[in-house]
């Protein structure tokens, strides 16, 4: 399914104009990012989470060196079971 045919079914399912589906998307990323550290976020589709990656070491075999990754900010997403059965 191409982006395109994804918002308009979404907006002829919500029976709003395909822009409001469009803005509604990408507001959808910054609210996630305003979540506290550990906080979940329950929706329909499965549950976001946003928790921190600890920092790590990893091996450049180019240059025999360590290199240490700081940690991040991730935000992690569990699929609904209702969606997980139907998938199946």
């Amino acid at each position: 399914m191409k982006y395109r045919n994804f918002i308009q079914d979404l907006a002829d399912a919500a029976g709003v104009h395909p822009l409001a589906v469009k803005d509604v998307l990408k507001a959808f990323p910054k609210i996630l990012m305003r979540l506290e550290e550990d906080e979940r976020l329950e929706t329909p589709l499965g549950v976001f989470r946003l928790t921190r990656r600890l920092p790590y070491f990893v091996f450049l075999p180019g240059t025999r060196t360590k290199m240490r990754i700081p940690p991040a900010l991730l935000i992690k997403y569990r699929t609904h079971s209702r969606m997980r059965r139907e998938l199946d």
